[in-house]
């Protein structure tokens, strides 16, 4: 009876450390060049953001995990030579989750929006990419054939668990809703505007999603910096 105590009390005491201890999350640097599919040609201005998108594990001693969040975000706009270069990072967190390499999102205005994962080294190995390309195909299309892309090709992705790090996606998603502001015709149109305006706010207040709404926060960022 008393080796039996004695393990349950080892047990709970080796899953409160596990619960309750920080973790160390870090990302590998990422490095490279936008450009024109069809001519080669760098674009300047383009912008590159990275998700670190990680899958949960048993955060509770007898709790499952599997959830896939986003703990980390990171962006950047390409010089007068299409380059970018998003650093190494290493932070504590509180979550507990399986690191992945990073998915990258790619806009740069008159092209088609990308998603693009980055590769894994042997057995999955997190790695740096530090000679990157992406190509960009030039869009032609609708107004309502562009916001789709938008929308649903890289505006509603952001980082809602990346705490701080959401922060850095502002300006790839201010891009994204100056584009979408100036070129929406209908009402349909305008709400998705209002949509993406909505996460480019979040993603600069960077708010808690574990928290209670902010709307009011929101809104008045959106009248102060977007309109």
């Amino acid at each position: 009876m008393k080796h039996a105590l004695a393990w349950m009390v080892l047990v709970l005491v080796v899953g409160w450390f596990w619960n309750n201890a920080p973790m160390v999350l870090s990302g590998k640097r990422t490095a490279g060049q936008v450009v024109d599919a069809a001519t080669g040609a760098p674009i300047q201005g383009a912008h590159v953001a990275l998700l670190w998108e990680s899958e949960t594990v048993p955060n509770e001693i007898f709790s499952g995990g599997g959830r896939t969040v986003c703990v980390h975000a990171a962006a950047a706009i390409t010089n007068a030579q299409g380059a970018f270069d998003i650093p190494y990072w290493r932070e504590f967190s509180s979550y507990r989750v399986v690191m992945y390499n990073p998915v990258a999102l790619v806009y740069a205005r008159g092209y088609v929006p990308r998603q693009i994962q980055l590769d894994a080294g042997e057995d999955g190995a997190i790695i740096a990419h530090p000679a990157e390309r992406y190509e960009l195909t030039p869009f032609s299309g609708s107004a309502e054939e562009r916001l789709h892309s938008l929308f649903w090709g890289i505006a509603n992705r952001g980082c809602m668990y990346g705490k701080e790090s959401q922060k850095s996606l502002y300006p790839f998603m201010k891009a994204i809703y100056d584009e979408g502001r100036a070129i929406a015709e209908t009402d349909g149109q305008r709400g998705t505007v209002r949509i993406i305006a909505d996460l480019a706010a979040t993603s600069a207040l960077a708010i808690n999603p574990n928290s209670p709404g902010d709307d009011a926060g929101v809104a008045a960022f959106i009248k102060e910096h977007m309109q």
